[in-house]
């Protein structure tokens, strides 16, 4: 059974989220139903194919085309508008553009990935951000013994009801990476303060690591250093 539809996943409030051009397949064996989907998402003005495929749940994987360019702010703007979260980025990552994004939806959330290369002093810098949103999970109210009637009803008479905000449709958001110098992983991390967010790039390894200078500086100027000049580094912090 093949159906051909556009579909609508329920996000927070009145969002959601369209997949397009959806094609959903059935097949029943071994007396259990399988569900798979091909789709189009549009985000931050490009389109990502979407697989799908379902046992128990649902689970979403896709991508966009190779070479697309996406300026980063715009990606952040369209998530902000469907989940709610902040947009802010790193004054570093604001004038990026990004390729190869890419998408994976669960039962516990939504996880983005995208690549970009960018030059530091002619060094070349090969960048993976990764976004992962996830609901948060309304809480549960505790449980309390339950009070007489009459203290109930003294209370009601010096006391005003209050409304809660409810957590539910509500996301948060993680924001972590790393990027590559010198053929060095370094772990990125994202931090506020201040209402600033500024973006960490950290290395370690064990026992030191020998660079030599030249090609750590790389460049014209990397060119000028002697092959023997070499430091050697425990951990290192960007």
């Amino acid at each position: 059974l093949v159906v051909a539809s556009d579909w609508k996943i329920k996000l927070a409030a009145d969002k959601t989220l369209d997949l397009k051009q959806v094609q959903l397949s059935m097949r029943y064996a071994d007396h259990q139903r399988e569900y798979e989907a091909a789709c189009v998402l549009t985000l931050a003005g490009v389109d990502l194919f979407i697989w799908a495929h379902y046992a128990k749940s649902w689970q979403f994987n896709g991508s966009t085309g190779p070479g697309q360019k996406i300026p980063i702010g715009r990606l952040m703007g369209d998530l902000e508008n469907l989940f709610g979260i902040d947009a802010d980025l790193p004054d570093s990552l604001e004038a990026l553009t990004i390729s190869n994004l890419a998408m994976s939806y669960d039962s516990t959330g939504f996880s983005f990935g995208c690549e970009t290369e960018f030059k530091v002093d002619g060094q070349p810098v090969d960048m993976v951000i990764t976004i992962t949103i996830k609901k948060v999970e309304p809480k549960k109210p505790e449980k309390s013994e339950q009070p007489k009637k009459s203290e109930v009803l003294e209370k009601s008479t010096r006391t005003k009801s209050t409304s809660k905000k409810n957590d539910e449709g509500s996301y948060t958001k993680d924001f972590d990476g790393h990027l590559t110098v010198a053929g060095r992983k370094f772990n990125l991390s994202c931090h506020k303060e201040a209402g600033a967010s500024r973006m960490v790039a950290s290395y370690r390894k064990d026992g030191g690591d020998r660079i030599e200078l030249r090609d750590l500086i790389g460049g014209d100027l990397g060119e000028q250093i002697p092959e023997s000049l070499a430091i050697t580094i425990d951990d290192v912090y960007l």
